[in-house]
């Protein structure tokens, strides 16, 4: 159960692309192609980032009753995507 806000995070964001995609690919191919190129420039920097957060998520879950051990956790996987994303080279 404490992995539920993994999966639905994922399952939208698949949405949303497939949702953009489709919008896109009614209006025009220069828009379509042009979303494509940024989607290829972005996604890995947002996954990368996203990737290090979710990972903390398993050890949010068992401290949600708790704010004293649960505020160092969050700073911590803030700090770990921040230097994740930083060292990241394409």
């Amino acid at each position: 159960m404490a992995a539920l806000p993994l999966y639905l995070t994922m399952i939208a964001a698949s949405a949303g692309a497939l949702v953009d995609t489709a919008l896109l690919g009614n209006h025009a191919t220069a828009a379509l192609a042009a979303f494509a190129v940024t989607v290829a420039v972005f996604s890995p920097a947002t996954a990368t980032v996203a990737g290090a957060l979710r990972g903390v998520m398993p050890f949010v879950a068992p401290r949600k009753d708790d704010p004293d051990r649960l505020l160092p956790l969050v700073h911590s996987g803030m700090w770990l995507a921040v230097m994740v994303a930083s060292v990241r080279r394409p």
